[in-house]
């Protein structure tokens, strides 16, 4: 079993994304009988996400939240944004709240709401945040990078601690764990325009208004979005809106969209060539370069896209 815990951004984000549409989320409009999700607050707790704050400081302010909670997901707290909506780019925890909104509308734990809208019917039988522990001897070894270019193997305790071991909270953003041949499912269906095996999950206009675009030009504050490559942000992906620029961009063409993990996993989605890339890898921290080489090996070093481009 390949370790996909730190693909959050681009696997557990995008079932939020089509979560969000099958609950009417994006109308704002819940679906027909739903029950809201009990509630568990803890006091009238406000979060304030400093826009200096690191992404590891923001993680562990959500981590001090999970050990706080009672029940699994969040209570029902106040939580500052931080900026004005449409006026930057920034990579956040925002995922997770959006699971949490997927519970009030559904109903349901995240997990179980997961399981029975997305994974079961795409028959991804080994993807799960909570997995059993005769799957642990599957589970791929983790490597730490160390600052003299080694690599040490992680511990026991670090790889255990988001599948096989007691939790406070199931991230929207990241957590899951999958294999290789589950994941390609997942991207074989968005290739194919949100259906898979007969399978309907997304329509076609969802997943078009999922890859394109929705970033406003005027928008110059991107964190290192601006580092991917070319392009944007759609709803959870990356998206490809030029040709690569220079020789140390990455490859890739036009349309493609994509997502990668803080352990140097990737995807990517190339309508253009038919294509779906998974990519699974465990190296912390992230390793860009990996992604540079593995898309020159599949596009090679002067690729600018589909002849006509």
């Amino acid at each position: 079993m390949s370790d996909c815990r730190r693909n959050g951004r681009a696997f557990v984000a995008v079932l939020l994304t089509a979560l969000a549409v099958l609950l009417g989320l994006v109308a704002g409009t819940s679906p027909a009988g739903a029950t809201p999700a009990p509630a568990t607050p803890f006091g009238s707790h406000v979060l304030i996400f400093d826009p200096s704050m690191s992404q590891a400081d923001i993680q562990s302010q959500l981590d001090q939240i999970a050990n706080q909670q009672l029940g699994n997901q969040f209570g029902d707290d106040r939580y500052a944004l931080l900026f004005e909506p449409g006026a930057e780019w920034r990579y956040s925890a925002a995922v997770d709240v959006q699971a949490r909104l997927v519970e009030k509308l559904s109903g349901m734990p995240f997990e179980a709401y997961v399981r029975r809208q997305i994974l079961d019917p795409l028959r991804m039988r080994d993807t799960g945040w909570t997995q059993p522990e005769s799957r642990y001897p599957r589970l791929a070894a983790a490597y730490v990078s160390t600052a003299d270019g080694k690599l040490e193997r992680k511990s026991e305790a670090d790889v255990r601690a988001f599948n096989f071991s007691d939790r406070r909270l199931t991230m929207g953003g990241a957590g899951l764990a999958s294999t290789l041949d589950d994941y390609m499912r997942f991207g074989r269906m968005l290739l194919n325009r949100g259906t898979l095996d007969g399978v309907r999950i997304l329509k076609p206009s969802t997943v078009k208004l999922m890859s394109t675009d929705q970033l406003d030009p005027a928008i110059s504050e991107r964190s290192w979005l601006v580092g991917k490559g070319n392009g944007g942000f759609g709803f959870d992906f990356f998206v490809r809106t030029g040709q690569p620029k220079d020789p140390a961009e990455n490859r890739g063409s036009v349309g493609e969209f994509f997502w990668d993990g803080a352990w140097s996993t990737l995807f990517w989605v190339d309508p253009a060539n038919d294509m779906v890339v998974v990519f699974l890898t465990q190296k912390d921290p992230f390793d860009g370069t990996l992604h540079h080489d593995i898309r020159q090996a599949v596009y090679g070093a002067d690729y600018l896209g589909p002849k006509g481009d």
